[in-house]
């Protein structure tokens, strides 16, 4: 679904340049994308959504990125780390 919605953003971006708005927004809502002609309502709580008038979409509809989790990112930067480090060979060589 991640590839229909990179796809329909794209689209949606064409058809916009192209000064075809009404088919943007139709296309940018069936994707569920915030764009230029779309836009998102974010609410907490139930009763918000039924003061606002509005049915709130199914959670397995809403696109997500997952988090990287913090082990993941203590390694990435352990890895950065190493690779800015000059080695000791190279150390020894810039000092001839």
């Amino acid at each position: 679904m991640h590839l229909a919605r990179l796809w329909a953003a794209g689209e949606v971006a064409r058809l916009c340049a192209a000064h075809r708005f009404s088919e943007a927004m139709q296309l940018a809502v069936r994707y569920q994308l915030v764009t230029p002609v779309s836009g998102a309502v974010v609410l907490e709580t139930q009763a918000q959504y039924q003061r606002a008038g509005l049915q709130p979409v199914p959670a397995e509809s809403v696109p997500s990125v997952p988090e990287p989790s913090a082990g993941a990112l203590l390694l990435l930067g352990l890895l950065l780390l190493a690779a800015r480090r000059p080695s000791s060979t190279s150390t020894a060589r810039a000092r001839r």
